[in-house]
């Protein structure tokens, strides 16, 4: 190597060794100017507001629209506000944006994007987050007091598992027909339930309070007086499952303990299209719920359905029922799963003009001394097919 390159390589390497020592001396400055901002920003990323929204569910939605509709004036110093824009903003973006002094701020798990808002002292604030642009929506949050459900007196009701189910019989607690809560507020009064069957024991004690005996018929007789024979009791077990008279200390009790009820004998007969269509709609001008556990074969190879007559009924009970707020018409959907069955092929429960329903697979009876009657305390009907089922809640 010429005493020219080397002189030159040293040169450069005594030249890069230069810039290499500065760039360290910037960097050890630079790294130490920055050290306090990055002891800081801990406390940056923890005044952060955490949360990922999402869009609202229509329940929910609903609750909100309901607290911010109810007209109230009450004041509170707790609020619930919806405001997904602040997911990701501070804290103080957030007590801006309200501006009103604020106390704490907290995130429900249920909500993201919503905030529990906490103030010194109870405030109307309604007007003020209205007019924030930032609020979706609002809630006032307030303590209230829950009460015990009413629960009838009647003996045998603790063994009523369809209407209360505890556990009873090692059953699962909570698979039941869920209307012990609807009675604090219903219970069928001045509701007229037609059980249409094969008779009714309206001299039974936990029937005959609310049976008004003066409109009821029996088809098979052609009179007034829809009593069934001795071996026929499925229409009085029917009867007592919709309509048995609650808390009077004595037996079972019905779904609607407070409704009237009549019978309409039918099925203890032969029949034709014109005695159904008669018996369903037997005084529609007054009957709301027309009660029907029966139907065509369930053999599996029958598909069978209303005649016209009872079609028109059928239709009648809808449209012209009650001076027009309808009849509702409910039938069983049958016991042929054993022969693998559907009820889709039942024309009765599968019209749009009716509601299909499922019974509950368990018999349980009391007998009523000392003449020996029973009532049932479920109506059920054994390893019942039903692809379809439905839940109406009307005001009646």
């Amino acid at each position: 190597m010429s005493r020219f390159a080397l002189r030159k390589s040293k040169v450069f390497y005594a030249s890069w060794s230069d810039i290499a020592t500065m760039r360290v001396g910037v960097f050890l400055v630079l790294l130490t100017l920055l050290a306090p901002i990055s002891q800081a920003q801990p406390a940056i990323q923890a005044d952060t507001i955490t949360c990922s929204p999402s869009e609202l569910s229509f329940g929910v939605n609903n609750a909100f629209v309901r607290a911010m509709t109810d007209g109230a004036e009450d004041s509170s110093d707790q609020w619930l506000v919806y405001m997904p824009s602040m997911c990701g903003q501070t804290e103080e973006t957030l007590r801006h944006e309200i501006n009103l002094n604020i106390v704490s701020i907290e995130q429900p798990n249920q909500i993201p994007g919503a905030f529990i808002l906490t103030f010194d002292e109870p405030m109307d604030i309604r007007q003020e987050l209205l007019s924030v642009d930032e609020v979706v929506r609002w809630s006032i949050i307030q303590p209230h007091d829950n009460e015990p459900r009413f629960i009838p007196n009647d003996p045998s009701f603790s063994s009523q598992w369809h209407l209360q189910n505890t556990g009873q019989g090692s059953g699962t607690p909570g698979v039941d027909a869920n209307v012990t809560g609807a009675w604090d507020s219903v219970k069928g009064s001045n509701v007229l339930i037609s059980v249409v069957d094969d008779g009714v024991d309206h001299q039974h004690n936990d029937l005959s309070p609310n049976y008004q005996d003066t409109i009821d018929w029996d088809y098979c007789g052609d009179d007034g007086n829809p009593t069934p024979s001795s071996n026929d009791g499925h229409g009085t077990s029917a009867a007592g499952v919709a309509a048995g008279i609650g808390d009077n200390n004595y037996g079972i009790a019905g779904a609607a303990i407070d409704a009237d009820l009549i019978g309409i004998r039918l099925i203890a007969c032969s029949n034709t299209d014109q005695d159904e269509a008669d018996a369903i709609g037997h005084r529609r001008d007054l009957v709301a719920i027309s009660s029907n556990s029966w139907g065509p074969s369930d053999s599996g190879k029958v598909v069978s359905g209303p005649g016209p007559l009872l079609q028109a009924s059928l239709e009648d009970n809808m449209y012209q029922g009650r001076g027009g707020l309808g009849t509702i018409v409910t039938l069983a959907g049958g016991n042929g799963r054993n022969n693998d069955d559907n009820s889709n092929y039942d024309g009765y429960a599968n019209s749009r003009f009716t509601i299909g329903v499922a019974a509950i697979p368990m018999s349980v009876f009391y007998q009523n001394p000392p003449d020996h009657r029973y009532v049932r305390f479920c109506f059920c009907k054994e390893d019942a097919t039903l692809e379809k089922a439905a839940r109406i809640l009307a005001d009646l």
